[in-house]
């Protein structure tokens, strides 16, 4: 019996592609086999500059892939899980991660990355939808992803399709900007699948008066948790 801790029974790739395809039918996914993994690294390079330093570095790795992630080949039940993003056609256009706490049934995307030549045609807002669409054929209890602070562009696609700040982390990561290793920060979005299952609220009384305030700001008043 697999260890429920460590193991993802993550759809197969033929339902995430039929997930992928509700959300845009003009988009596929794939998953991702072991000899192709040098070429992505590449693409992902090539893509996102940036990426060489800091915690998305690690899809430069192929390490990463080879000991962490489901591939086509290899790595089933493993808690990453990288796909391709492609065009109808089968042209790849682009690059998600996901990342699952299997123990506590969240559900992140570590990196999505669009292809230079496909941006500014909407494909920004498939990579939130697909996250929600996965934690929810999973019966995860929450999805969540970090956004850059550099662009105002992915707060925006955030916002638009329901994800709620939950929090801004100063000086979270490293990007490489202008050929130095550089502190970004990054805000985190979240919304919740969790459904029947008891969401427990704390009580005001086991809060500072600071942290308090940040709740009702974020979350509306504790008052009816009394």
């Amino acid at each position: 019996m697999e260890n429920k801790i460590t193991f993802v029974n993550w759809p197969s790739f033929e339902k995430l592609n039929l997930i992928a395809q509700n959300i845009n039918s003009e988009i596929k996914v794939a998953g991702i086999a072991t000899d192709q993994v040098s070429e992505l690294i590449l693409k992902i390079k090539e893509w996102y500059s940036a990426i060489q330093v800091g915690m998305e570095s690690r899809h430069l790795s192929l390490e990463y892939y080879n000991h962490n992630c489901v591939l086509v080949d290899k790595g089933e039940g493993k808690l990453s899980l990288p796909l391709l993003v492609q065009s109808k056609e089968g042209v790849t256009i682009g690059f998600i991660s996901f990342q699952a706490d299997a123990a506590a049934r969240n559900l992140t995307s570590p990196l999505g990355i669009v292809n230079p030549s496909y941006r500014g045609k909407g494909i920004a807002y498939f990579g939130p939808n697909l996250l929600e669409a996965i934690g929810k054929e999973l019966q995860y209890s929450l999805v969540y992803y970090f956004v850059t602070l550099e662009t105002i562009a992915q707060q925006k696609v955030a916002e638009a399709l329901g994800y709620k700040i939950v929090g801004i982390f100063p000086s979270w990561d490293r990007d490489l900007i202008e050929g130095q290793s550089q502190r970004v920060s990054e805000a985190v979005y979240a919304k919740s699948l969790s459904g029947s299952e008891i969401n427990r609220l704390p009580l005001p009384t086991n809060l500072t008066e600071k942290t308090k305030q940040l709740w009702s700001f974020l979350f509306g008043d504790l008052k009816n948790n009394e």
